[in-house]
């Protein structure tokens, strides 16, 4: 059964989102206005965190290292905040044009598709060590990683990169 949680019908519709399980919190990302808005998982106490983050597109979340992520695409930037939306901080500069972003905190990367270039990129949570991993594809809008675990499928997830870099 499908429920709305979050009734939020004076903003536009999510464009991306992401969970925060530690902290019982959903981020979605809205263009028209462009904000990160923030609830309960239960969707009480929604409430905008981040006012103008440029043109968001992707969003993701470090529970562990409490900080947020996203894209902005009309900066072509990885800009990162505190959970509650202060310390805005800008980590690539020339991001190319970036949409969907992932986190591994516990590798300590972060993750990203330039839909343009048609490339996934990965660079230290810092923003240092910026790489090229995939390049050829056609649009990608979304990543996604795994946490990190001891399951195969975790892995799989890895030895899968490793095999689209050769």
């Amino acid at each position: 059964e499908i429920e709305d949680l979050v009734d939020d019908r004076d903003q536009e519709a999510p464009f991306d989102i992401a969970l925060d399980w530690v902290n019982g919190h959903i981020f979605w990302v809205t263009e028209q206005p462009s904000r990160i808005r923030r609830a309960d998982l239960d969707g009480n106490n929604a409430r905008t965190v981040v006012m103008e983050p440029g043109l968001a597109r992707g969003i993701a979340v470090d529970p562990v290292g409490e900080r947020l992520y996203w894209t902005d695409l009309s900066q072509g930037q990885v800009v990162r905040s505190s959970l509650n939306g202060g310390n805005v901080r800008t980590l690539v500069d020339g991001a190319g044009s970036p949409e969907g972003i992932a986190i591994d905190g516990v590798g300590g990367k972060m993750y990203w598709v330039d839909r343009a270039a048609g490339r996934i990129l990965r660079a230290n949570l810092s923003g240092s060590g910026v790489e090229t991993l995939v390049s050829g594809l056609t649009s990608p809008m979304r990543i996604v990683t795994l946490p990190a675990c001891a399951c195969p499928i975790a892995r799989l997830s890895v030895r899968v990169n490793a095999i689209a870099q050769t």
